[in-house]
């Protein structure tokens, strides 16, 4: 079985973030997402993790990716 390829994508509930998360999906990326708000329907596109949070909020960013 071919290894899946991994992208780590940021805005994924709107805009250009969800755009790019929909195409990797259709490629067979498996895919982790990053938005501060949850997207709907991604998962049913392919793999697809979703972790909400701030990228503002710089003090949060380690504690969201641990």
């Amino acid at each position: 079985m071919p290894k899946l390829e991994k992208a780590l994508v940021t805005g994924v509930h709107t805009g250009l973030g969800r755009a790019l998360t929909e195409a990797l999906l259709e490629r067979g990326c498996f895919v982790y997402g990053l938005s501060r708000m949850a997207p709907k329907g991604l998962s049913e596109l392919g793999p697809f993790r979703f972790r909400s949070m701030d990228l503002m909020d710089f003090d949060a960013i380690p504690i969201g990716l641990a």
